[in-house]
């Protein structure tokens, strides 16, 4: 475990396996080298993110998703709950560096997950310590951890060291 991510090794390898060791660019050794200097290779960049971005628990439904994927009828709808939106991910060190705190609420189906993912992404991708856990997990995190060490490390990890916490399915 590091201050930036909880995840085991095994997950790690799995991911450098997918990302630097299969890399025909630089045949898995995760640099390049011109002649003169050696050069991080893109799948090095690859790896991070995709660390980056299992470490905070956000599902690959959600690595590429934005609000330009929302339909043209969702934006008409949603005008300003979308401005508040945009100004809280614009401002997301501010912030995260202020406490401040967002709480999406609404009916069913209408992308309040997609739009939490989105802002924790963007904290993530800026170099926060993010996390998401449905709250009914982080409900049976919370009794479980009295009598699991593992899942009181992980219970404090997310006290301590997540900066921001998306909470969904609440």
């Amino acid at each position: 475990m590091t201050n930036y991510i909880f995840l085991d090794s095994d997950t790690i390898q799995k991911i450098k396996a997918k990302t630097i060791l299969s890399c025909n660019i630089c045949e898995g050794k995760g640099a390049t080298f011109d002649g003169n200097s050696f050069h991080n290779c893109t799948c090095t960049e690859k790896f991070l993110t995709e660390v980056n971005l299992v470490g905070a628990g956000i599902s690959k439904k959600y690595w590429t998703f934005s609000l330009d994927d929302l339909t043209p009828e969702f934006h008409k709808l949603n005008e300003t709950a979308l401005r508040v939106i945009r100004m809280y991910s614009r401002n997301i060190k501010k912030v995260i560096e202020d406490g401040v705190g967002l709480f999406i609420q609404g009916q069913a189906g209408l992308a309040k997950s997609s739009i939490g993912h989105i802002i924790l992404r963007e904290a993530v991708n800026q170099g926060f310590i993010g996390y998401s856990i449905r709250m009914t997990k982080l409900s049976r995190l919370i009794f479980d951890s009295l009598d699991n060490p593992e899942k009181k490390e992980l219970l404090n990890w997310i006290r301590d060291k997540v900066q921001i916490l998306l909470v969904d399915e609440i």
